[in-house]
């Protein structure tokens, strides 16, 4: 009986799954994506060696993969998908779908568990999250959705049924998540607490799995480059923390339209028809208005929608903290976190905390990590949301994920299409040198474009310099004496407008660059420069 009545939520998952599929599984591979990929080519190549690659990324000279803040179990997962079906978009992204699918589904799982009325709604408002929709890329954040959310639910049952499988698998899943990301770090430390909490003092020995393989992980750093790589991650200095508590209250609400039925709860549930009316007539003037506008009046629109984004994820929060301080709910908070609405409070915080204390920049990737715990804890109240205030909400986040998730998808194949263009335009006896990160420099060497430097490359008279302006970063040397030959930009319409492609905010949101805009103007511009020779003077 329990199966059949599982079967049509089963179902409803998988259609939540392959929306999430179809938009892309066959995208082009996009920002942090070639890094991943890069790493994975060299394990590959030196299997022992993960962290002693050579990359170009954010300086002028490469540097090994050690800089860099990631750990390496994702770059072997890639490795081991291409090894059979090659560094290729579609086989690499339906490979991380199984990640997507599996975190709906736990998802749900933990929902039904933790008591949730509308688990399946529940779970449509996750899967339709749109840093959950956009962020299907070739990168580590929906494999840690997953890892986090299986090690959570693992917790839950052995809470429930104090069997000692239960506690093995959910270590299993923090030591996987831990050297996937570091964020799994504080989360640890959660887990530790509320075994403490809970007087499970004989289950902290449960911890020194992960423990024990980061010892063991710190010691292969050592062999293999004389370090560690725990401790050479480098962070934002302390001083730029407000700025990233502004990112992430900014980049919270710009993904969480569920702000609206908390909203609802503030108001005592008195929003009906007139306000879905009201607010959904108030967003289309908006749209349209702002379509018309937004060639002149781009940073206006830009801060007036960061505003906007700001005062939800705030309001977001502040629920998040009135249900873990409530003194009428809770006798004192040390009873709380035994229950668990405070073991999931316990997850948010330490999450969110180790993002604006720790992270060196901030991304809507990053705060999709805590929009499931954020969701089971304020769920309770939805169920006395009216219907129609509940489809109000859930639609509105699927047609603003699906817009964005088109809008990343034709960004990202720009820079494909626009690589392969030009190299198909420059006979092949003339080199292209270029410069740049992202999806940009995968393609442009896989078109056999060479990597300028500014102190070493040597150009000949008539080779070719590419120059995209929106992720080109490095320097240019100014003896060069070029000529512009062609200009290449992303056109806009409809299905660009809802844009998180303007300085990559979807990818790096900050003060005064929102996750996402409404704008028809170009995200990017490629210079085809000609090379004529040494300025005179140089």
């Amino acid at each position: 009986m329990n199966k059949q009545l599982f079967i049509k939520p089963l179902f409803g998952i998988f259609l939540i799954w392959l929306f999430l599929t179809a938009i892309n599984f066959n995208k082009a591979f996009h920002a942090d994506d070639t890094f991943h990929l890069i790493a994975a080519q060299h394990i590959s190549k030196h299997p022992l060696q993960p962290m002693s690659g050579l990359i170009r990324w954010e300086n002028e000279n490469p540097e090994p993969f050690y800089k860099a803040n990631q750990p390496s179990l994702f770059f072997y997962l890639i490795a081991g998908v291409a090894a059979l079906f090659g560094f290729n978009e579609i086989p690499l992204h339906l490979f991380l779908s199984v990640f997507s699918f599996f975190s709906l589904f736990i998802f749900y799982k933990i929902a039904r568990l933790y008591g949730s009325p509308m688990p399946l709604l529940l779970t449509a408002l996750f899967g339709f999250t749109p840093a959950f929709v956009v962020n299907q890329n070739v990168m580590t954040d929906v494999p840690v959705v997953c890892f986090l959310l299986a090690a959570f639910y693992q917790l839950l049952l052995a809470e429930k049924t104090k069997k000692k499988k239960h506690y093995l698998l959910a270590m299993l899943f923090l030591t996987m998540g831990v050297f996937t990301k570091y964020i799994f770090l504080p989360v640890i430390f959660a887990v530790g607490i509320i075994f403490l909490v809970k007087r499970q003092f004989k289950n902290l020995f449960y911890l020194l799995i992960p423990f024990g393989f980061l010892v063991l992980w710190s010691l292969w750093n050592y062999w293999e480059y004389g370090g560690v790589h725990l401790l050479g991650r480098s962070a934002r200095p302390f001083y730029g923390r407000p700025e990233l508590f502004w990112a992430f209250v900014t980049g919270l609400g710009s993904i969480s339209a569920f702000g609206v039925l908390v909203f609802n709860k503030f108001t005592g549930y008195k929003l009906n028809k007139r306000f879905v009316y009201l607010t959904s007539a108030v967003s289309l003037l908006l749209v349209v208005a702002f379509y018309f506008l937004s060639n002149q009046y781009d940073d206006q629109i830009r801060w007036f929608l960061e505003g906007l984004f700001f005062v939800n994820g705030l309001f977001i929060l502040w629920y998040v903290l009135k249900i873990g301080f409530n003194k009428k709910l809770n006798k004192n908070f040390f009873s709380f976190l035994h229950t668990d609405d405070g073991a999931i409070f316990l997850f948010i915080a330490a999450i969110s905390l180790f993002l604006i204390l720790f992270a060196p920049f901030m991304a809507t990737r990053h705060i999709l990590t805590v929009v499931p715990f954020i969701l089971l804890l304020v769920s309770k109240t939805f169920v006395f949301s009216k219907k129609i205030i509940l489809n109000f909400t859930l639609v509105g986040s699927f047609i603003l994920s699906l817009l964005l998730g088109i809008s990343d998808w034709k960004h990202a194949e720009f820079f494909k299409k626009s690589a392969a263009e030009i190299r198909e335009g420059v006979p092949d006896y003339r080199t292209i040198w270029t410069t740049g990160i992202g999806g940009w420099y995968w393609y442009a060497l896989k078109n056999g474009m060479k990597t300028y430097y500014l102190d070493s490359s040597d150009l000949k008279e008539g080779d070719i310099l590419v120059l995209p302006k929106g992720v080109s970063q490095y320097r240019i040397s100014s003896s060069l004496e070029v000529t512009l030959l062609a200009k290449l930009w992303q056109k806009t319409g409809p299905f660009s407008f809802f844009s998180g492609n303007h300085f990559l905010g979807l990818y790096h949101n900050n003060f005064g660059i929102p996750p996402w805009t409404l704008s028809r103007n170009s995200t990017d511009t490629i210079y085809v420069l000609g090379y004529l020779g040494k300025r005179v003077g140089h």
